[in-house]
């Protein structure tokens, strides 16, 4: 599914936004920044949930 973002931002090969997402009547904030090579973007995502944050990898390839 297509989810929004929100303070998308591109300077030079880094890349950073945030998406809001509800679970269980809660809003979680990720953030999400990652560094752009070819045709692909890896980074990590921050995740605050139940006042926690927590870290995780992600990677997206752009399809041809």
């Amino acid at each position: 599914t297509e989810t929004p973002i929100d303070e998308g931002k591109v300077e030079g090969d880094d890349v950073s936004f945030k998406v809001t997402r509800e679970f269980n009547g809660n809003k979680i904030v990720q953030s999400y920044k990652g560094k752009l090579s070819g045709d692909t973007i890896k980074g990590k995502i921050e995740t605050r949930f139940n006042d926690q944050d927590r870290m995780s990898d992600w990677d997206a390839k752009r399809q041809k």
